[in-house]
């Protein structure tokens, strides 16, 4: 059983919701050959990480706003801004669960969503999972890891961070990485945040068997 299905109460609500959004704009998204992703927590749920979401977040390229304006229109919070689709911020509520869509083109160094490190490359490495009956685009957990890895070393002190550091160091070194993309995305840390989320992996490494000298 994954996270997604193990989470109760509020995280619960966060699954509801975002199943209600997806049978409204799922198909016309793909119809357009939008780019779109889903970021932040509930992106580290469905890779099957012991985390519980109380928000969900998706970020969406800006030629995607009509649709998203458009099929959500009833239940957004407040009405867009079309004047400037390209930097828009969407806003909802479904069944008390808050949904924000950025619509906006990935951009480096915003924490806030955590895609710091890949910027506009974001779009070339998303992968998909499933979720009910769709399949769901996602910001990778490598990227995720690594800003997570990044947030742990400038701020060392919180626990909560190296938690889930260590929650998705086991699950990369389980399901393999690309490492390429994971040293991409913590290149704005330095090389200390890089040497520490390569030693998080290793880490969940079984041990090696010491063999009889006799």
């Amino acid at each position: 059983m994954s996270p997604v299905e193990q989470n109760s109460g509020d995280s619960r609500r966060i699954w509801e919701a975002l199943a209600f959004i997806l049978h409204r704009v799922y198909e016309p998204l793909e119809e357009a050959e939008a780019e779109w992703a889903i970021i932040g927590s509930a992106a580290s749920a469905l890779q099957d990480i012991a985390v519980s979401p109380n928000e969900l977040r998706i970020l969406s390229a800006p030629d995607a706003f009509d649709i998203w304006s458009t099929h959500l229109w009833d239940w957004l919070d407040e009405e867009p801004d079309n004047r400037n689709p390209n930097h828009a911020r969407l806003t909802l509520t479904v069944e008390h669960a808050p949904a924000t869509i950025f619509v906006r083109e990935p951009q480096e160094n915003e924490q806030g969503i955590l895609l710091e490190g890949v910027g506009g490359t974001l779009w070339g490495v998303v992968g998909r999972v499933r979720f009910q009956n769709w399949l769901v685009p996602v910001v990778p957990l490598e990227v995720q890891f690594a800003s997570t890895v990044g947030r742990m070393t400038r701020n060392p002190t919180q626990r909560a961070w190296q938690q889930l550091a260590d929650k998705m160091a086991r699950a990369l070194y389980a399901n393999g990485y690309y490492r390429e993309l994971i040293e991409e995305a913590l290149s704005p840390y330095g090389a200390q945040a890089g040497n520490v989320a390569l030693d998080l992996i290793r880490a969940h490494a079984p041990p090696r068997t010491l063999r009889s000298s006799g």
